[in-house]
């Protein structure tokens, strides 16, 4: 995808995307990267709903610029002995 498409696609005023990372819970590098001229993201998954709508929030506060939200969602399989006798995984 051209550098253009990116740009335009996004709305951003440079080709950068921040890459969400789990463990770094503040919008403070979100808001940074979309000041920037990046667009910012801010990993969800690990956050309650109330944080979520509190940095939610923060950002808004701090920047018009596009910023994304991503969410991880994962089922943990269960394999047991007797699970794999009956063709079930819980």
């Amino acid at each position: 995808m051209p550098i253009d498409s990116i740009r335009r696609l996004f709305g951003s005023e440079l080709p950068i995307i921040q890459s969400p990372m789990a463990g770094a819970r503040d919008s403070t590098l979100t808001i940074g990267v979309s000041n920037a001229g990046g667009l910012g993201s801010l990993l969800c998954g690990m956050l309650s709903i109330e944080k979520v709508v509190s940095k939610i929030k923060k950002i808004k506060e701090a920047t018009t610029n596009l910023s994304i939200l991503t969410f991880f969602a994962m089922t943990c399989l269960v394999i047991t002995k007797s699970s794999t006798q009956n063709g079930k995984h819980n």
